[in-house]
């Protein structure tokens, strides 16, 4: 039987399940059929189809009822006046039929425009009666109805029809002879295959694939019944002859499963033959096949196969995960050809044991940019317990340049056993490369625990020149560990005794956990009697997270007689004043203290992190200067690109006049983009000011982080908690991107806090989207998008924003609770 006969007793069970409860109406369902002789599509009588489909499924299964429901539906069928009523009434015969209705169903047999229902409901019938009548008829129609009949013996497997179907073969009509030939899978006999064979080249070409097609069926049904001989054949015939890549594959396929006995032998043979698709389709096949012996044949055919074969080989050993053909991979790396070279390193990844390791080194040394990526990969990936205890013992064998490579491999393999062994290498080994190696692999292998080990390391090195490499370990280490106090109190406690020359490190080390103690120890060392204490300190002021330096380094830049210092304290200063209270202070005194064009530019350049009124003025201020004017024109663009989202009308004045002064193009251009922003993102809520970026060392999870209740989230009034500008830069469609403000980050959240002043109370629609996780909390209270209630005057509204992984960006936006624009809203920072 086909699906649909598996299918419709599931269907039946479904429907009578549901209907288990109700009797068949019988008197009504007789009349509802009768009704529907005149059926014509929408014309029903007023009967409900599906009602009588659901009936005639009951009565199928209900003695007391069926006989009469199908008696009626036979006699309705006889009296049908439309192809539509006989369609729906052979329907509902296939699902209650017997031997009973085959006559009337045979007499539709030969009807154009309704055989194919009758074949349909014929198919489901258990009855001998059915697959005779189908017999029958084959000789009494042709063409497509013919076609029909044939496929529905097939479905049915009416064998005693075989005989009649194969003689059509040969058909003149086409549709009659494809059908009989597609049968031939299914009924065809030795004999019947003879003649496909014979008439296989003297058809066309679309035939001809029916004709291929039947034959491999036919093949796989004769094996599978133990006439495995001419089965073969059929699939010799394939494999060896001059036919499509497909139909030889399926020859080889078929030779294999034949005969099990013989399957290994027959893909070795395929494989050390000359055709290179059958040897990559063989690989694969016996790739499929488990156990020692295939592994083993694998195994000797790398030393005889062609290359193509060869990397397929070694591919699938690496997949059978058996570290035995690891001996059959290395011997792979002396190949010549490039792409069985870097298989075999591949391969060793998987299956590599310890000899390999300072093979694969030396590759990853010396070896073609190809190889040296792949076997860098492999080392890394390699497993084991014996390969652990193989790689500490090559960390000190061997050349240099393989020695470098076992290096940069433990640290990538995160294993922790051999921290000793490489800090004894960053300690003393004569070869500098091989030092600095084992020192980044120590940070990358490092645990807390270990940070005191490498702040020793900082003190007393075995050159100073290892002190950069050093530091960029330790800043590994901090990244896995959670409190910014334990990643100061190690440099801290190194600092004390520390020597003159070792200092300078441990104080830029100190501006990462920037602790207030972490502070005070570089604020103390200003004043060291050390210049290049003196600088350090300076310069890690300058990069600290926060703002706490910014009235030591103004004191610096204001009072200072070294010129480097003053200038190095300047650009720090300016750089440290959007994260203070009141940017626009700081740029008013930066000015002050700038004595070159450069330094008024980096001002003039920071002006934006302001956004305020005073910000535009002092960039304005400096419109006509003769060196100065571009680079004010471009500070009072981005300064309006800010501060436009709070005063539309004194923005758009300015903006207009940029556009009509402006001394290039390109000035002029930035500004109508702004304008055109102020106009497409009208209801964007744009002003915002938001806390440093929060995260949790060592945690990879930004879910995890985003449900964290941090600082602000506690006390969102603390005078604590630090608000900066968030540059209006968008990502598209009024999302604002985050990452303009914080950096290409990961793992990460942030709170954002705008004032929105309504004219009235009144209620209004909250939409926000984030990239990734957004909550939020209005005057405080927590809300979430949709309907809010904002008060008359200012509404304070605070969003948390995080980011799991790649971009960073949200959009919120107030509007009428019918989403259309809500005018007279106005936003403060």
């Amino acid at each position: 039987m086909n699906m649909n006969s598996n299918f419709l007793p599931l269907l039946l069970t479904a429907v009578l399940v549901t209907a288990s409860a109700t009797a068949v109406e019988i008197e009504k369902l007789e009349a509802s059929i009768e009704t529907l002789q005149g059926y014509e599509y929408d014309k029903t009588g007023g009967v409900d189809l599906g009602w009588v489909e659901s009936q005639v499924a009951m009565a199928s299964v209900d003695d007391s009822v069926r006989d009469r429901a199908e008696a009626k539906l036979i006699e309705s069928l006889a009296a049908a006046k439309t192809n539509d009523a006989r369609q729906f009434l052979c329907r509902q015969l296939r699902t209650i039929g017997t031997a009973k209705c085959v006559p009337q169903l045979a007499s539709l047999l030969d009807d154009a425009e309704i055989s194919h229902m009758a074949c349909y409901a014929l198919g489901r019938i258990e009855a001998p009666e059915a697959g005779e009548a189908l017999r029958k008829a084959l000789a009494a129609t042709s063409g497509r109805v013919k076609a029909g009949i044939v496929n529905t013996l097939v479905q049915i497997v009416y064998q005693p029809a075989a005989a009649d179907i194969m003689k059509l073969v040969s058909a003149p009509d086409k549709n009659v002879a494809l059908a009989a030939v597609r049968a031939t899978g299914c009924f065809g006999t030795r004999a019947d295959v003879e003649t496909l064979l014979k008439m296989r080249d003297s058809v066309s070409e679309g035939v001809r694939v029916e004709v291929d097609a039947a034959l491999l069926e036919c093949a796989a049904r004769l094996a599978a019944n133990g006439d495995s001989e001419f089965a073969v054949r059929i699939y010799e015939r394939y494999l060896r002859g001059k036919y499509p890549e497909h139909l030889r594959t399926a020859g080889l396929r078929g030779l294999a499963l034949a005969d099990e006995t013989k399957a290994l032998s027959i893909l070795v043979e395929a494989i050390k033959g000359d055709d290179p698709a059958i040897r990559g389709n063989a690989v694969a096949m016996m790739a499929l096949i488990e156990g020692g012996k295939t592994t083993e044949a694998l195994m000797k055919l790398c030393g005889v196969a062609a290359p193509d074969a060869q990397e397929l080989i070694v591919r699938s050993l690496a997949a059978r995960g058996d570290t035995a053909a690891a001996p059959a991979a290395i011997s792979l790396l002396a190949s010549e050809h490039e792409a069985v070279r870097v298989a075999a390193i591949e391969a060793l990844g998987e299956i590599g044991t310890r000899e390999a390791i300072p093979i694969l080194a030396k590759v990853a040394a010396s070896g073609t940019p190809g190889e040296k990526r792949y076997a860098r990969f492999s080392l890394a990936g390699m497993r084991g317990e014996e390969i652990d205890k193989a790689f500490i013992h090559h960390i000190n064998a061997g050349d240099p340049q393989s020695r470098l490579e076992i290096i940069r491999a433990v640290g990538q393999r995160l294993d922790h056993k051999p921290f000793t062994v490489l800090c004894q290498v960053a300690t003393s080994d004569l070869e500098s490369s091989l030092r600095r190696e084992a020192i980044m692999s120590m940070g990358r292998i490092g645990t807390p625990a270990d940070l005191p080990a490498l702040v020793r390391l900082a003190i007393a090195p075995k050159d100073a020149s290892d002190r950069g490499t050093i530091k960029r370990a330790i800043l590994i280490v901090f990244s896995k560990m959670d409190s910014r106090d334990s990643q100061a109190d190690a440099v801290l406690a190194a600092l004390q005794g520390a020597p003159d020359q070792a200092r300078p490190t441990l104080l830029n080390l100190l501006a990462t956990p920037a602790t207030d103690r972490a502070f005070g120890a570089v604020s103390s060392a200003v004043a060291s009697a050390n210049s290049e204490v003196r600088d350090a300190a300076i310069q890690a002021l300058c990069r600290w997270p926060g703002p706490a330096p910014v009235e030591l380094l103004y004191k610096i830049a204001s009072t200072s007689g070294n010129e480097s210092h003053r200038s190095l304290a300047l650009n720090g200063y300016i750089q440290l004043a959007p994260l203070t209270p009141d940017p626009t202070s700081c740029y008013v005194k930066a000015l002050k203290l700038a004595k070159s064009d450069d330094e008024k530019r980096r001002v003039l350049g920071g002006l934006q992190h302001a956004g305020t009124r005073k910000a535009l003025e002092i960039a304005e201020s400096y419109l006509n200067h003769p060196t100065l004017k571009a680079d004010a024109y471009q500070a009072a663009v981005k300064v309006l690109g800010v501060y436009c989202w709070q005063d539309r009308s004194g923005a758009r004045a300015a903006l207009d006049k940029i556009v009509t002064d402006a001394p290039d193009d390109g000035i002029r251009d930035q500004a109508r983009n702004v304008i055109r922003k102020m106009d497409e993102y009208k209801s964007v809520i744009t002003a915002w000011k938001g806390t440093p970026m929060f995260m949790i060392p060592g945690v990879a999870d930004g879910a995890r982080v985003f449900e964290t209740v941090f600082e602000p989230e506690k006390n969102f009034g603390s005078e604590a908690t630090i608000w900066r500008i968030i540059l209006p830069e968008f990502e598209g469609g009024g999302k604002i991107d985050l990452e303009k403000t914080y950096g290409a980050v990961d793992c990460c959240c942030a709170y954002l806090r705008t004032t929105v002043h309504s004219p009235i109370d009144q209620e209004a629609r909250l939409n926000w989207q984030a990239d990734d996780a957004i909550k939020g909390w209005l005057n405080g209270e927590p809300t979430n998008a949709g309907t809010i209630r904002l008060k008359k005057g200012a509404n304070l509204f605070i969003v948390k924003v995080g980011d799991h992984g790649g971009g960073w960006s949200f959009k919120c936006e107030i509007l009428k609770p019918d989403d259309s624009p809500l005018d007279g809203l106005r936003y403060e920072l």
